[in-house]
């Protein structure tokens, strides 16, 4: 993790970002997978964590999806899950709503 780490870190500063710390990156992937042995990623860890899985791929791999990531407004992100009734949309209720409002 730490070679894909670094390469991520050597494109962000191509960019004039900010570094995170690998400490740091390690922490929230940990807490979001929570895998079964401390410090070991396994298959069943990551099929059993779906949605917050593909946040490993995305640091390790993606760094445009990482950046949206690390800038992400987690109150903008509610108030973009929510319906004006207040209830959860799933996906598809939120492209429909995006596509009728086009």
């Amino acid at each position: 993790m730490w070679h894909f780490y670094e390469e991520q870190m050597k494109r962000l500063e191509g960019l004039s970002q900010e570094p995170v710390l690998f400490e740091d990156v390690l922490c929230q992937l940990h807490d979001m997978l929570q895998p079964a042995h401390e410090g070991c990623y396994t298959l069943a860890d990551i099929k059993r964590t779906r949605p917050q899985s593909s946040l490993l791929f995305n640091t390790m791999f993606d760094l445009h999806k990482f950046m949206a990531y690390e800038n992400r407004d987690p109150f903008a992100l509610r108030a973009e899950q929510l319906g004006e009734e207040g209830q959860v949309l799933s996906d598809w209720d939120r492209f429909a709503r995006g596509e009728y409002l086009r």
